[in-house]
């Protein structure tokens, strides 16, 4: 994933307009828990 995305220490970071956010959050399924525990291989990003 980190190759795929042009990782760096393994985060990505990105900028974009707060409207987009929660679209992109979901069309990714980024795990948006505290700790990233949400099981499924679905969730292989999280939010740090």
């Amino acid at each position: 994933i980190e190759m795929d995305y042009g990782m760096e220490n393994q985060q990505l970071l990105i900028e974009v307009r707060a409207a987009m956010a929660g679209y992109l959050l979901r069309r990714w399924n980024v795990d948006c828990t505290e700790r990233g525990t949400l099981k499924g291989a679905e969730y292989q990003l999280w939010l740090q």
